[in-house]
């Protein structure tokens, strides 16, 4: 990810400033149709996930109209539900959930097995996970708005979708552990490229540190490459020598953290069910994002046993504020003219990239029943 922060920031600026918000609302699109189509199970499933996690990004206030969507009268909801306690409530109480069901310990032997090192070569062991994975996420940072949450659930997604044991996922299987730290790894360095380049942060990560070079009096965008080289690539530097001291902390600190596998869980999981509720309430220090969480958790789980992928709910509530937003401002630019979203060549060739990907496992599986019938 560095690496392609250090080379491709100069390349990826001149193309990005081609990007006008009716590209970023298809580009929205385009990561709502990717997880829900590579989502195990029934593709209506996934697109009805995604469609529900975008009707749950519009609640609060409307950004241009001004009017109330989805409150219901209650004050909380004006500013929207906020990212964390759904976050808490789909994967930490929801999984906690099935845990308490189950019992027992995570590990299911009640004895650690195998080596750090094994874990380290799985790495390699599984390429195309690792290479498409980041991949993924190197191209999703250098969007703005995505960030690496998108990035990491999706680059999970499509290996799950690729892998030859699909339901081990979830289950311990290394591709599920590669495809989101690879994707991770590359996403956060190559968000920072529309920082750097265009002052546009590409994340959380990115925006603090805007907020940092501003303080320094420096103006983030293409002259900052020509008038601060030595900062540049003296912070190029510094995410190198960071990436090499968390790996060598991460080797130390593992083989400590892995004996939490072998607690049982009628022990662990209050601790964790504490530790989950505390970080939805210290979000924003408001006791409805704890209520909000649980309720979350508890539909999680509902959705999970049903078939329902969360994946496709969490993509849709991150991206369905960026793609109204891009929505809003394409229509404002074009005079309120809807074919601004066809007639411009990338925004219609990533719709286009849409229909395919929807209508494939169709196609797909009636070709196989026309061979069959054939032979």
């Amino acid at each position: 990810g560095v690496l392609i922060l250090m080379f491709a920031s100069g390349p990826v600026a001149k193309a990005a400033l081609a990007f006008s918000p009716a590209e970023y609302f298809a580009l929205a699109i385009l990561g709502l149709t990717v997880v829900s189509v590579a989502a195990l199970g029934s593709t209506i499933k996934g697109l009805a996930m995604g469609a529900l996690g975008i009707a749950i990004s519009l609640i609060g206030i409307d950004s241009i109209l001004g009017s109330e969507r989805y409150t219901f009268g209650f004050v909380y909801l004006l500013d929207g539900i906020s990212f964390v306690p759904v976050m808490v409530g789909l994967f930490a109480i929801t999984e906690l959930t099935s845990m308490i069901l189950q019992g027992g310990t995570i590990a299911k032997t009640g004895r650690l097995e195998g080596s750090l090192w094994d874990g380290f070569w799985d790495t390699f062991r599984y390429p195309l996970t690792l290479l498409q994975s980041t991949a993924v996420g190197a191209f999703l940072g250098m969007i703005p708005g995505i960030g690496a949450t998108a990035a990491n659930f999706l680059a999970y997604s499509v290996a799950q979708r690729s892998s030859r044991h699909p339901e081990q996922f979830g289950k311990g299987a290394p591709e599920g552990v590669i495809a989101p730290e690879a994707s991770n790894n590359s996403c956060i360095p190559t968000s920072l490229i529309p920082a750097l380049t265009l002052g546009i942060p590409g994340g959380a990560t990115s925006a603090i540190l805007l907020v940092a070079v501003t303080l320094q009096g420096l103006r983030p965008g293409p002259m900052l490459f020509t008038s601060n080289p030595e900062l540049i690539w003296g912070f190029f530097m510094g995410l190198l020598v960071g990436a090499v001291m968390a790996t060598i902390l991460y080797l130390v600190m593992i083989p400590w953290f892995a004996l939490i596998t072998i607690v049982r869980i009628e022990l662990l999981a209050p601790i964790l069910l504490i530790i989950t509720l505390f970080g939805a309430y210290a979000n924003e220090r408001n006791m409805m994002d704890v209520f909000v969480a649980i309720f979350f958790g508890l539909f999680g789980y509902f959705l999970r046993r049903h078939g329902y992928p969360l994946i496709s709910l969490v993509i849709g509530l991150i991206l369905g504020r960026l793609a109204e937003g891009s929505f809003h401002q394409a229509l404002m630019i074009s005079d309120h003219d809807y074919s601004v979203f066809i007639l411009r060549p990338l925004s219609a060739l990533i719709f286009a990239i849409c229909l395919v990907l929807v209508l494939w496992p169709g196609v797909k599986k009636r070709l196989g029943r026309g061979g069959a019938e054939v032979t």
